[in-house]
């Protein structure tokens, strides 16, 4: 339900976003516009091109992580069902749809990430930023990466239910001197062992 109220947030945020870009373009076009009128000449309030294109890969990021949690999600959804159940083929429609907007999303991110760095390299005097790279992963890979670390934590929590958390290690108990005599002697100097039925 937290994941339906993220993705939620998200588009509502990104619809704002959308608005207020076309709110402050639409102003743009009207101070121009009277600028023209009073003859002088309009103030460039435009960004850098590079400034803009950091904001789309940033948006492209967060679409590209929602996506995974989706993929995710429904991956572990469809796992907790049986073969049979008549919902498997809806959830693997939705998973399909869903991950080929990840595979744009990552296919977008990883265009925008080389335009800036190579189109703007100026860019990189006025802020030191570092972009991760994001893999493309196949849906067979992110199941199996999900059901890797799935069975390791089930297979974590089993253990310790069986044997209890991590504990402190017992002190080791010191060794009798049984033998003292035969103690830092070389073999062939220590007394004989005689061994009896």
């Amino acid at each position: 339900m937290s994941i339906l109220k993220f993705i939620f947030a998200t588009l509502v945020l990104m619809s704002n976003l959308v608005l207020a870009s076309e709110d402050a373009g639409k102003e743009a076009q009207a101070d121009e516009k009277q600028a023209d009128q009073k003859g002088a000449k309009p103030e460039d309030k435009r960004q850098p091109e590079w400034v803009e294109l950091q904001g789309r890969i940033g948006m492209l990021e967060s679409k590209v992580n929602a996506k995974q949690t989706n993929i995710n999600r429904l991956i572990e959804e469809k796992k907790k069902l049986p073969a049979d159940s008549p919902r498997v083929p809806d959830i693997v429609k939705e998973l399909v749809s869903e991950y080929k907007e990840y595979r744009d999303a990552v296919l977008e991110y990883e265009k925008q990430s080389a335009l800036l760095k190579y189109r703007f390299p100026e860019r990189g005097l006025k802020e030191e930023r570092q972009y991760e790279v994001i893999e493309l992963k196949t849906l067979d890979e992110m199941e199996a990466q999900l059901g890797i670390d799935g069975r390791l934590d089930r297979n974590l929590k089993r253990m310790q239910q069986q044997y209890g958390g991590p504990q402190a290690v017992a002190p080791v108990k010191p060794k009798k001197k049984s033998d003292a005599k035969s103690e830092g002697r070389p073999i062939g100097e220590s007394p004989n062992i005689i061994l009896q039925k």
